[in-house]
């Protein structure tokens, strides 16, 4: 039996990425798939740093890296232009803060010949180059930190709804479209909400393995998880399917704090918002002590309480700040769709001004609000 040997690209938008960019690319072009077969299409999103400079040296020194410059910083948009010059029947979507096993490429084609699925992907395994980056790093992948990702936390593989750096059939993006252009972040979820109304499957297995580096300082971390947040519920306005129930988490646990704090302050008594607070440390512990013992950190278990309540307080704070700022746009738009046809307050009707006295002209109808 022929084995199954498409041509592969890979497309890799950069933004900044000059502590990375090098890492990431080496790790690409270091595949152990046929070179012939594989192309690499690094694209800039108008970077800042030295990121453009770094990724032409790769591609002159290599000469396996098409580098092309988008036309904005939106991710979407430069992956759209790199599928647009991508040749290949399979595509892979990367990040350039990312690096691959050298088996990444020849992984995926293999599981996407055996389990014939539209798209597969593998664990995304976080590491960090600092201690504080190395906690952090844990609790991005701890079940208790990020919930139910199989991409995160799993070791079990099977049918997905979503994976991180799929790799997809060409014909997948015929069927379905590109990326949305609207979203600055969940552009790889909406895109597999996408596949999956169509009746498209995804595989994911952790024989399929990448690295991503986890942000280096807590405020990083923090505005990191607030973005997640935010745009987790901004992408909502594509389909209520957009979401699973790990995304709310986060927002309850914000909302639900503020209530019980509320209602204490209201009844002169700490015992409302002290239960549900002991029950939290209770589980943060736990899943710390277990993270601990796994990676072989005795300061996990301490130093990651901290970070979860972080984490889960920007992540549900900034899914409520994504709710009022969904709500502000529809408002918004409700106003400018009222605009188009309230009438004006200086139109005339019927030859008539507003008083009554006659004008000479005809009236101007329901002419928009300037």
């Amino acid at each position: 039996m022929k084995l199954w040997s498409p041509r592969v690209s890979i497309i890799v938008p950069l933004f900044n990425e000059e502590r990375h960019v090098e890492d990431c690319l080496n790790s690409l072009c270091g595949q152990d798939y046929d070179p012939a077969l594989l192309e690499i299409i690094a694209v800039d999103s108008r970077s800042t740093d030295l990121t453009a400079g770094l990724a032409h040296r790769l591609a002159e020194e290599t000469g396996r890296i098409t580098i092309l410059t988008g036309k904005s910083r939106s991710t979407s948009s430069s992956l759209n232009l790199g599928m647009a010059a991508a040749g290949g029947e399979v595509v892979i979507i990367f990040s350039g803060h990312a690096r691959a096993a050298a088996d990444f490429v020849s992984r995926s084609v293999h599981w996407l010949g055996v389990t014939g699925a539209d798209c597969v992907g593998g664990r995304l395994h976080h590491e960090g180059e600092t201690r504080l980056a190395k906690l952090i790093a844990a609790a991005l992948s701890s079940p208790f930190g990020v919930g139910d990702a199989r991409f995160r936390v799993s070791a079990r593989p099977g049918w997905v709804d979503t994976v991180a750096y799929g790799a997809y059939r060409r014909v997948v993006f015929e069927r379905i479209g590109l990326f949305d252009e609207e979203l600055v972040r969940n552009q790889d979820l909406e895109l597999n909400t996408r596949l999956r109304r169509a009746g498209g499957t995804i595989y994911f297995t952790p024989e399929i393995r990448s690295w991503y580096t986890a942000p280096e300082s807590l405020r990083r971390f923090c505005r990191q998880a607030a973005a997640n947040g935010c745009w987790n519920i901004l992408t909502l306005r594509k389909g209520r399917d957009t979401l699973r129930p790990r995304h709310y988490v986060p927002l309850l646990f914000v909302v639900s704090a503020g209530i019980f704090s509320l209602a204490g302050a209201a009844a002169g008594s700490l015992l409302p918002a002290a239960v549900p607070a002991t029950l939290y440390g209770f589980a943060a512990f736990a899943a710390s002590a277990r993270e601990a013992l796994v990676r072989r950190q005795p300061a996990a278990f301490l130093a990651l309480p901290p970070l979860y309540l972080l984490l889960h307080l920007s992540y549900g704070l900034g899914s409520f700040y994504g709710i009022l700022k969904a709500a502000g746009r529809q408002r918004a738009n409700g106003r400018m769709t009222e605009s188009k046809v309230r009438p004006t307050g200086a139109q005339t009707v019927m030859g008539k001004s507003a008083g009554g006295r006659p004008t000479g002209k005809r009236a101007t109808g329901g002419r928009p609000a300037p």
